[in-house]
């Protein structure tokens, strides 16, 4: 499937759970669905343990799954999520996934204070930090270094932007 195709089957299966939860938690509803992208193609990553919202991600050495459904919850930062059934369901998932975003900006936001970074900086930002965690991404931006520098393959952040800007201009 083309990512074109990848992100209509998240906007039909996903859409109106993506709206709320970005409404919600103060997110542009195309920035979530672009996680839902990055982390498990919206359940079709052939690197899930099974299909759909309850797949499971991020396999350790010791073949041990962390990442939990749609938007990958890790099971060592938000145990109890991931141990109670809400992580199976599409829209809980989703909705947590976006607390975990809020919970991101706002640590950034309180400690970036001096560094005057835009509403996009900070976007950007706060993405960073769904994927490396809120210490390193303040650690680059105290730094000077991109956001990304410290995410998966050097990109998470502008990968999950490319994929909503995508996913905003979808086609019926």
């Amino acid at each position: 499937m083309s990512e074109t195709e990848i992100l209509r089957h998240i906007r039909t299966a996903y859409g109106a759970m993506i709206v709320e939860a970005a409404a919600k938690h103060r997110h542009r509803p195309e920035v979530m669905a672009g996680i839902v992208m990055r982390e498990t193609q919206g359940g079709l990553s052939p690197l899930l343990d099974r299909p759909g919202p309850e797949g499971r991600g991020d396999r350790d050495t010791e073949g041990r799954y962390h990442g939990h459904g749609l938007c990958q919850i890790d099971d060592r930062s938000f145990p109890e999520f991931c141990a109670g059934p809400d992580w199976k369901d599409a829209a809980k998932n989703i909705e947590m996934g976006a607390w975990v975003v809020g919970r991101k900006r706002a640590f950034l936001a309180a400690r970036t204070l001096g560094f005057k970074l835009t509403d996009d900086d900070l976007e950007r930002a706060e993405i960073a930090a769904y994927n490396a965690g809120e210490g390193r991404v303040l650690k680059a931006i105290e730094q000077e270094r991109d956001p990304d520098s410290c995410t998966a393959h050097g990109d998470y952040a502008a990968a999950v932007l490319r994929y909503a800007e995508l996913y905003l201009n979808l086609e019926d």
